[in-house]
């Protein structure tokens, strides 16, 4: 697992592809494009919250991160985790490993505010 770069951005966004086409998990019609996920990717990280990307033989396997839940003052310590894994990585091992190393970052990032 390490920090997600805009260099992860293309293999994030096509993960993510094949969720959005053969689920409903998203909740989203069509797939973002590249643009969208660099939106994406900038408010998380500007916010100081976790972005990772689990790589198996230099490719990522697989993706983490925490977003703000709501933008209402009371919600401010609250993030949504999302765990995306690509096709043949989908195995609870993987999605325990995102979730462990998420989920600390983010409880970090809050007690530095």
């Amino acid at each position: 697992m390490k920090s997600a770069g805009v260099a992860d951005l293309p293999a994030i966004a096509g993960i993510y592809e094949g969720y959005v086409r053969t689920s409903t998990a998203t909740f989203e019609l069509e797939p973002p494009d590249l643009a969208e996920w660099t939106r994406r990717f900038t408010a998380i990280t500007d916010a100081g919250l976790p972005f990772l990307v689990a790589e198996v033989d230099g490719r990522v396997a697989g993706y983490a991160y925490c977003s703000p839940w709501k933008t209402r003052p009371a919600y401010r310590s609250t993030a949504e985790n999302s765990i995306y894994l690509a096709r043949g990585r989908r195995a609870a091992a993987w999605a325990a490993r995102c979730w462990t190393r998420s989920c600390p970052d983010a409880r970090r990032t809050e007690s530095e505010r």
